[in-house]
C-alpha cells in the first residue's frame, strides 16, 4: 500500500504539476464546535469523512469568475480529480460543467454528497438547513460563509461542519494557473460504474465510479476494462493515449470481485455456485491484469483507499 501511495502522488505531481502537500484543518466535533489549529491531527478522521464522500462534492455559490472563491474552490477539486457538482442560481454552466440550482437536483444519493459553501452568511443558513433536510452530512464552511447565528444554526441542527480556518484551498492545495484539460472523447458504461477519457494532455483516465458499493469488479467491469486496454493497445485510442491512469471515486479503490457473479437461482429460488460461470469471470479478470502489463503505455494506479482481493491485483497489475 505504501508503494502504491507513492505512485498516486506521483502521478498526481506528474499530470498535475501541483504540490500535494497538506497543510494543517480547522475540524469540529459534532457539536459544531472550532477546533484549534494546532490539535486538527487529533480530528483528522472527520476532515478525511468529509473528502471521503462517496459521491462526490457540491460547491454552493460557485462561480464564473476566476477571481472569485466559489470558481476557485470548484477548480480546486477538479485540480484534484475529484467529482464536483456546481450550485448556482445564476450560472447554467461553470467551467464547462452544467450547474445545479440547488442541493436537492443532485444526482444520486444526497447524503452521500460533501459540500462545500461559499455563499454570505444569511444565504448560509438556508444552505445548512436545507443540507439537514436532506440528509447531507458532510458540510465544509468556507471562510467567510460562517457567522455567530450559522454556527449556532449549525449546531441546533447537529451538523458535523468544519469552519473558521483554512479553506480547502490550503486543505488540498491550489495552483491558480492550473486548466482543466479539454476532452477529447469520453464514455461510461450503461450503469455509470466505469467511465473513461482521453484529454489532451493524451491522458486516458479509467474510473472505477460505483463508489456506493466499493468499486466491486463485476463481470460488466472487467469486461469494460478489458475493452479500453484493447483499444489502448490495437485500436482506436493506440497512438493518441501516451498514459494510462486508472483511478476509483469514494473511500475504497476496489473490493475485489462481485460475488453476485459467482451464483445463480436454481429453479426453488436458492444460490448455488456457478463453476463455469466463476472460471469466465476470472479468466477475464487474468486477461485485464496481463493487459495493464502488456500495453505499450505507462499503467498507473492511484490507489486511495482500500485495494482487496482482486482490486489489490488490478493496482499491482499496473
Amino acid at each position: 500500500m505504501a508503494c502504491h501511495r507513492r505512485l498516486t502522488n506521483l502521478a498526481r505531481h506528474v499530470l498535475t504539476s501541483v504540490s500535494q502537500s497538506r497543510p494543517a484543518v480547522t475540524a469540529v466535533s459534532s457539536g459544531s464546535v472550532a477546533v484549534d489549529r494546532g490539535s486538527v491531527e487529533a480530528h483528522r478522521g472527520q476532515v478525511d469523512a468529509f473528502l471521503a464522500a462517496p459521491a462526490g462534492f457540491a460547491v454552493v455559490g460557485a462561480s464564473s469568475s476566476r477571481t472569485k472563491f466559489g470558481n476557485k474552490i470548484l477548480r480546486c477539486y477538479l485540480q484534484h480529480r475529484r467529482s464536483a457538482v456546481p450550485v448556482s442560481m445564476k450560472e447554467l454552466e461553470i467551467e464547462g460543467m452544467p450547474c445545479v440550482t440547488s442541493l436537492k437536483e443532485l444526482p444520486g444519493q444526497h447524503s452521500d454528497y460533501g459540500i462545500s459553501v461559499v455563499t454570505p452568511p444569511q444565504a448560509t443558513l438556508e444552505v445548512i438547513a436545507l443540507a439537514k433536510e436532506l440528509g447531507i452530512r458532510r458540510v465544509w464552511l468556507q471562510p467567510g460563509a460562517e457567522d455567530a447565528k450559522v454556527l449556532e444554526k449549525g449546531k441546533e441542527l447537529g451538523l458535523e461542519m468544519i469552519h473558521s480556518g483554512p479553506c480547502l484551498l490550503k486543505a488540498l492545495g491550489f495552483d491558480n494557473a492550473w486548466e482543466l484539460p479539454k476532452v477529447l472523447s469520453s464514455g461510461q458504461l450503461a450503469d455509470g460504474s466505469v467511465r473513461w477519457c482521453l484529454d489532451d494532455r493524451h491522458v486516458m483516465t479509467i474510473t472505477l465510479a460505483n463508489a456506493k458499493k466499493r468499486n466491486p469488479l463485476s463481470q460488466l467491469v472487467l469486461a469494460s476494462l478489458e475493452k479500453l486496454l484493447l483499444r489502448c493497445s490495437e485500436g482506436a485510442e493506440k497512438e493518441q493515449a501516451r498514459v494510462v491512469l486508472l483511478e476509483a471515486e469514494g473511500p475504497v479503490f476496489s473490493s475485489g470481485h462481485d460475488f453476485v457473479d459467482f451464483v445463480q437461482e436454481d429453479g426453488d429460488g436458492a444460490c448455488d455456485t456457478h463453476m463455469s460461470k466463476c472460471k469466465d469471470v476470472l479468466q477475464m479478470c487474468t486477461r485485464v491484469n496481463l493487459l495493464l502489463q502488456k500495453i505499450p503505455q505507462p499503467t498507473i494506479a492511484a490507489v486511495q483507499g482500500l485495494a482487496t482481493a482482486a482490486g489489490c491485483q488490478l493496482a499491482c497489475s499496473c
